[in-house]
């Protein structure tokens, strides 16, 4: 069974020393590369990875690379697959954590429009038309 952050931490408190802490928790130490969380958000949202890929305005050859791993997405082409699959800010984040970049911050005027077109469902075309409109930087 997969352990908590909040179970690992526990653990790793009362651990005597790093080292066997880390042995013994080596398989709940694992992170998913991107595109393994893609494939599985897409498995958990029954969508197929053409259907994601167009949906995100993605060029198609560069949106399969992501998905194979070939390709480390920068962080608007991460938020575009997720508006495509109408994932949640939160699994926004995991994703974004997972491309080596930062959350969605609210602070953030633009992080704002897009917390708020995950949480509407809103299409990356609409996401833009929001983002013009607000002045900021379109999802490229």
């Amino acid at each position: 069974m997969k352990k908590s952050t909040g179970e690992l931490f526990e653990l790793l408190k009362a651990s005597p020393n790093v080292e066997s802490y880390l042995q013994r928790e080596a398989d709940s130490l694992r992170v998913p590369a991107l595109h393994e969380l893609l494939e599985s958000f897409l498995e958990q949202k029954q969508m197929k990875k053409s259907r994601c890929i167009a949906a995100s305005g993605i060029q198609r050859e560069y949106g399969y690379q992501i998905f194979s791993g070939k390709r480390m997405p920068e962080r608007d082409k991460i938020v575009a697959l997720c508006l495509a699959m109408r994932l949640s800010p939160e699994e926004t984040d995991i994703l974004l954590r997972a491309g080596a970049h930062h959350n969605l911050y609210p602070r953030s005027r633009r992080d704002s429009i897009l917390i708020n077109a995950l949480l509407k469902g809103k299409t990356v075309m609409d996401v833009n038309g929001l983002l013009y409109e607000q002045g900021e930087k379109i999802l490229e």
